[in-house]
């Protein structure tokens, strides 16, 4: 009886110490917008390479900015495709996030059909459609200042609804404005001229963001989940035509634009430069929008992918 009682501890034991052993895999929530910088995480998850690198993945169609930094500050999603900014709007408001990659995304100043304006420079005193404190007066102000024109020498005009800013153009209500794509894709096909590209003029303010606990419980699954995405900008950067379709079903964009869109080219995982950081940072200290001193390095989360060495 001993020898017996012996052997059934033996095994349970045994089966104790094997299921410690073995790790549970945990689920990654992943916010997605309707813009292009989400489209690498949509074809992961479509063409199931996070399934090839054994993660879970749940990703999530936001259609608001607001609705997508509320679900990460609920702890609804562990991460999002989002910006500098709206990383450091989470910082300050006492939600610690780390900025884990740049995204591919690009917002592009239109002129109007009838407006007459072909250049930059034509843009002084003119009508610019915009949101105002986001990504897109950033990238105005940057666009304009890199060019020699002054903020007091242009009209911003708040229009937050991109739809409604797109119409305000189309209609010549604005002479000019500011859309992420593919809504800049659609305001051409209508006679719009594009002027000016966030990309074409050095800026990279679109980030990936995830929370610190995320980072901390799901670093393993986080690094499975970039290799995923490096595979992603393979495969799209391979034959971007044939994924057009697809992006544009998962990802909600406006059904005209199948004909006109085209998907820019993607690169592999990197964090943002830290002049590009500083560069926001800077702006929203002279907007009275940054509430604290922020460092770069404190910002950014290394060692998630091979990014020169971190």
């Amino acid at each position: 009886m001993k020898r017996l009682l012996t052997i059934i501890l033996f095994f349970i034991l045994l089966l104790t110490f094997s299921s410690c052993g073995q790790s549970k895999k945990q689920e990654v929530v992943i916010g997605v917008m309707p813009d292009v910088n989400s489209v690498p995480f949509i074809i992961a998850a479509e063409k199931g390479l996070f399934d090839e690198q054994d993660v879970d993945v749940d990703v999530q169609l936001f259609m608001s900015a607001v609705e997508r930094d509320t679900a990460l500050q609920a702890g609804k999603i562990d991460g999002c495709v989002s910006d500098i900014l709206a990383a450091v709007f989470s910082i300050q408001g006492g939600f610690d996030v780390k900025i884990t990659s740049v995204t591919d995304g690009d917002y592009i100043l239109l002129a109007s059909k009838d407006s007459g304006i072909s250049s930059i420079q034509q843009f002084k005193a003119a009508d610019i459609g915009l949101s105002t404190n986001t990504v897109i007066e950033y990238t105005v102000d940057s666009i304009f200042e890199k060019n020699g024109i002054k903020e007091n020498e242009i009209n911003k005009v708040a229009v937050p609804k991109i739809p409604i800013r797109l119409e305000m153009l189309e209609n010549g209500k604005l002479k000019g404005a500011c859309l992420p794509q593919p809504f800049a894709a659609l305001a051409q096909s209508k006679g719009a001229k594009v002027i000016a590209a966030s990309s074409q003029q050095g800026l990279a303010p679109s980030v990936m963001v995830f929370s610190s606990k995320a980072l901390g419980q799901k670093k393993q699954e986080l690094k499975k989940i970039y290799k995923a995405y490096n595979k992603a900008v393979e495969l799209i950067n391979s034959s971007p035509a044939s994924f057009v379709e697809l992006t544009i079903e998962k990802a909600k964009f406006p059904a005209e634009v199948k004909d006109i869109f085209q998907l820019p080219h993607y690169e592999n995982a990197k964090l943002p430069k830290e002049e590009d950081v500083q560069d926001v940072l800077n702006w929203m200290k002279e907007k009275g929008l940054l509430k604290q001193e922020l460092q770069y390095k404190n910002m950014v989360e290394k060692g998630l992918y091979d990014d020169r060495g971190f």
